[in-house]
């Protein structure tokens, strides 16, 4: 079992680790470090460097640390792992501070750098391990991208145009749109497309229509919007792939729409329960006819 003074000894050749935006660092003093039966626990603080021209030192943030797995019977990590997981971060943080500093902006607390999803995974025991295991959990997967990968990945604006080309999708009293994410996320959005983390959502709405009229008109009845995860960071670079799963999903709810124009189940559907992101998964769809075929096995069409 791993003591206090060799865990001690383990963080004082890891830390600090430092970017041009902060310090990651072990508070000083003989309580910074403990040892459980359950793993290894130490308390960090984070500085925030001094913005230029701020007159004024900012206080560091403190938290205590567990290194283990999540929940109350998880597993502590080993003392090759807890060197690993830091050594990883001493390499990404300062990649993150020049290619991505708003990363920072909603991190103060030293706990944020060490992602439940990275914890979490058993497998995790080399440098590399940790450091694309962080890199998808911080968000930054894309500065670890060689130039040639860098050159195919997909954009928030270029998956919005992709989109964009099959929308809406019309048929019966149903509509499947657009919405505008730019209103709600910022920079993180263009068009329709969100980025979390690296992986990108949709805002969908769902048009519900009533009539025709006496006019033949149809008035909308009802309107169901919702941002819905689509595109998972690691396919981003795989714009053939994605284009065909839009037009052939697309190709497939215009033919449920119009094959059955007074299905009350759409009542009650919200857009996660049409945009069926799940078929991108499918390993033999490459076309936009197999993934057509395959949306309209799955609705009986």
């Amino acid at each position: 079992m791993t003591t206090e003074s060799e865990f001690r000894a383990l963080l004082e050749r890891c830390l600090p680790v430092k970017c041009s935006l902060g310090e990651l660092s072990l508070v000083a003093g003989e309580h910074s470090v403990y040892v459980f039966d359950s793993g290894l626990t130490a308390r960090l603080q984070w500085q925030r460097a001094r913005p230029e021209g701020y007159p004024y030192d900012l206080s560091p943030h403190e938290a205590s640390v567990e290194f283990r797995r999540p929940g109350r019977a998880g597993s502590p990590l080993s003392p090759s792992q807890i060197e690993a997981l830091f050594r990883a971060m001493s390499a990404l943080l300062p990649l993150v501070a020049r290619d991505d500093p708003s990363w920072f902006e909603s991190r103060s607390h030293p706990g944020d750098f060490f992602p439940r999803a990275v914890l979490a995974k058993k497998s995790l025991e080399t440098q590399e391990q940790f450091h694309r295991a962080l890199a998808d959990a911080y968000g930054v997967g894309s500065l670890l991208l060689s130039s040639d990968e860098r050159s195919k990945w997909l954009s928030l604006e270029d998956v919005d145009a992709i989109v964009r080309e099959c929308f809406p999708v019309r048929g019966g009293r149903f509509e499947l749109a657009l919405g505008n994410a730019s209103s709600y996320y910022g920079d993180k959005a263009a068009g329709a497309a969100v980025d979390q983390k690296g992986h990108v959502s949709l805002v969908i709405q769902i048009l519900i229509y009533d009539g025709p009229d006496e006019k033949g008109e149809m008035m909308i009845r009802d309107i169901k919007e919702q941002e819905v995860y689509t595109l998972p960071a690691d396919r981003r670079a795989d714009r053939e792939r994605f284009t065909a799963f839009v037009q052939g999903l697309t190709d497939g709810l215009r033919a449920r729409f119009e094959a059955r124009p007074d299905d009350e189940r759409m009542d009650y559907s919200m857009p996660c329960d049409l945009w069926d992101t799940s078929l991108f998964a499918l390993k033999r769809a490459r076309t936009r006819d197999d993934y057509f075929q395959a949306y309209r096995k799955r609705q009986k069409l």
